[in-house]
C-alpha cells in the first residue's frame, strides 16, 4: 500500500462520517474549501466507486449535492467531490404530478462549479441530482418559492449527474398556492380500487385494476403505476398488476402513481377454489363466402386447459347459408350463402351443462 492509500485509510478511520445515500451507509469526510462558506460548499472524500456526481448524501442529518469530481484527484483508492449544502425542498410540477426535490437555488453569482453565473432580477437557477423523475423537467413547467411563480425557461445537463433549471418569475396565478408551493398545473390525482377485498382462487392469474383519477374525470393514460404486495407468500403481482395467487390467506395489493405518494391498497384473500371459465377459440367473428374457420373449445379451471366434451348447435340463420361440421371439443362454419347475420353457435358442456356461445356474421368476398 502507497503513502497515499495509507493517509487516506488514516483519515477514513479518524474523521470518517456516515454518509446515507439511497438507503445505504458509506464513509465520508469533509475538508473546506479556500474562499468557500464551510457551511455551504466542501470537499467531500469517499473510497472510490462509493460517491458519484449526482449523489445526495445525508450527513447528521444534512443533506448534500455532490457534483464536480476531481479527476486529478482520482485514484485507485478513493475520489473526491464538492459537496453542495441543499437547504431547500423544491416542489415541482412535472406533467400535471407535484415532485418534491431536494435541490440547490441560485438566486446570486455562485456557480455549481465555482463559476461565477450572473442571475439577474427576476430569474433563479435550480440544480438537481439528474434521475428518471428530473429527466422529465421541460420548458413552461412552474414551481412556487419565495412566494412568487417560476416558469421554466431552460433545462442542461452540461454537470455530469446535475439537472439545471433555469426559471424566470411570473406573478402568481389563479389557482397557486402560495402557502404550500403548490403551482396551478398540478393535477388532483386520486387512485381507488371498485372492491376493498378481492377474492382470488389458488394458482390463479388475475388482473386487478384501479380507477385512476384527474381532476374528478377517469382516465387510462398519462401516468405509470407501480405494484406491490405485502406476502409474497399469499400472491405476487407483476408490473402490470396481474395477481398470482401462491398460497392460501391474505394479503394488500398496494398500487402507487409512480414518483409520487399517490396510493390504494386493497385486500386480496386467495381460496382454494376453482374458477372454472368456457372459451371459443380463436373468437373469429366473421367470415366471407365460400371460407371456412375452425373452432376449439376449451374447459379452463384456474386458467388449465382441462379436458371436456360439448354438444354443439347453431341457430338463427337458415341452414342453407352455412354448413357446420362438428366433434366434441371442436367445430368449423363454411359460409355458403354470403352475407347474413345472426348466426350463433352454441357450445354446452356434457359434464357441467354451462354452455358458451359466439355470434359469427356471414360476409360477401
Amino acid at each position: 500500500m502507497n503513502t497515499i492509500e495509507s493517509m487516506f485509510d488514516n483519515y477514513i478511520k479518524m474523521y470518517g462520517l456516515n454518509a446515507t445515500i439511497n438507503g445505504q451507509t458509506v464513509k465520508v469526510f469533509f475538508k473546506e474549501i479556500k474562499d468557500s462558506n464551510p457551511q455551504d460548499k466542501k470537499y467531500c472524500y469517499a473510497y472510490l466507486n462509493e460517491i458519484e456526481q449526482g449523489n445526495i448524501i445525508t450527513v447528521n442529518g444534512v443533506d448534500w449535492l455532490l457534483t464536480q469530481e476531481d479527476e486529478s484527484i482520482v485514484h485507485g483508492k478513493y475520489t473526491r467531490l464538492i459537496a453542495l449544502r441543499l437547504f431547500q425542498t423544491i416542489n415541482l410540477a412535472i406533467n400535471s404530478f407535484l415532485y418534491s426535490i431536494k435541490g440547490q437555488i441560485i438566486t446570486g453569482s455562485q456557480g455549481i462549479e465555482g463559476v461565477i453565473i450572473p442571475v439577474s432580477d427576476g430569474k433563479i437557477i435550480v440544480n438537481v441530482p439528474q434521475n428518471e423523475m428530473t429527466n422529465q423537467i421541460k420548458v413552461n413547467d412552474r414551481l412556487i418559492k419565495f412566494k412568487s411563480a417560476w416558469k421554466v425557461y431552460q433545462v442542461t445537463n452540461e454537470t455530469l449527474g446535475i439537472i439545471t433549471v433555469y426559471l424566470t418569475q411570473e406573478p402568481l396565478s389563479e389557482g397557486d398556492d402560495a402557502i404550500n408551493e403548490i403551482p396551478n398545473t398540478v393535477a388532483n390525482w386520486e387512485l381507488s380500487f371498485a372492491e376493498s377485498t378481492y377474492n382470488i382462487a389458488l394458482n390463479s392469474e388475475n388482473e386487478i385494476n384501479p380507477i385512476v383519477m384527474k381532476n374528478g374525470v377517469e382516465v387510462t393514460e398519462g401516468y405509470e403505476i407501480e405494484w406491490v404486495t405485502s406476502d409474497e407468500s399469499i400472491i405476487t403481482v407483476d408490473e402490470n398488476g396481474l395477481v398470482n395467487g401462491l398460497g392460501i390467506g391474505s394479503a394488500n395489493l398496494t398500487a402507487t402513481i409512480k414518483n409520487t405518494s399517490i396510493q390504494a391498497s386493497v385486500q386480496i384473500v386467495v381460496e382454494d377454489v376453482q374458477v372454472v371459465e368456457y372459451k371459443i377459440e380463436p373468437y373469429t367473428t366473421t367470415i366471407k363466402k365460400y371460407l371456412t374457420a375452425d373452432y376449439t373449445v376449451n374447459q379452463y379451471v384456474n386458467g388449465a386447459i382441462v379436458p371436456d366434451t360439448f354438444t354443439i348447435t347453431a341457430s338463427g340463420v337458415s341452414v342453407s347459408y352455412y354448413t357446420l361440421t362438428k366433434g366434441t371439443n371442436s367445430f368449423s362454419v363454411t359460409n355458403n350463402y354470403g352475407y347474413a347475420d345472426g348466426l350463433i353457435v352454441t357450445c354446452v358442456s356434457n359434464s357441467t351443462g354451462e354452455s358458451v356461445s359466439i355470434a359469427i356474421g356471414l360476409r360477401p368476398l
